[in-house]
């Protein structure tokens, strides 16, 4: 699984934040630079 990270949803360019491996169907996720951020928004996709 891949997180990708945008700053805006209107014309959203997103760029991979971490790429995690499915454990059990689940996976953790952590953004250390959040703050660094107002607005940030997530996506998981497949690769």
């Amino acid at each position: 699984m891949v997180v990708e990270a945008s700053s805006d949803l209107n014309n959203p360019k997103w760029s991979p934040v971490q790429t995690n491996t499915l454990n059990g169907g689940t996976f953790y996720f952590s953004e250390p630079e959040w703050t660094n951020y107002p607005n940030r928004f997530y996506r998981v996709r497949s690769q």
